[in-house]
């Protein structure tokens, strides 16, 4: 869990313009992902979506980015 939480908010500095700074080297790898697909796609975000919760069915999730793709919105999960 501790990864995958440095890399989301690894890629929302980056998203946000800022420098991202990651601690180990499998962080760096699975940020590397990320920054190919940034360069292969140049995703223009729209924003990005705070944690939902449905206390009923006791479930949370989250929707890591909206971006413009193409001629679509896209939804990201990181």
């Amino acid at each position: 869990a501790k990864i995958g939480t440095s890399v989301h908010n690894a890629i929302l500095t980056d998203a946000e313009g800022g420098f991202p700074l990651l601690e180990t080297e499998r962080e760096a790898a699975y940020f590397s992902s990320y920054l190919h697909f940034k360069k292969k796609e140049s995703p223009k975000f729209k924003m990005q979506v705070p944690r939902l919760y449905d206390d009923e069915l006791m479930i949370t999730g989250e929707i890591d980015a909206l971006i413009d793709h193409l001629k679509a919105p896209m939804l990201m999960d990181w």
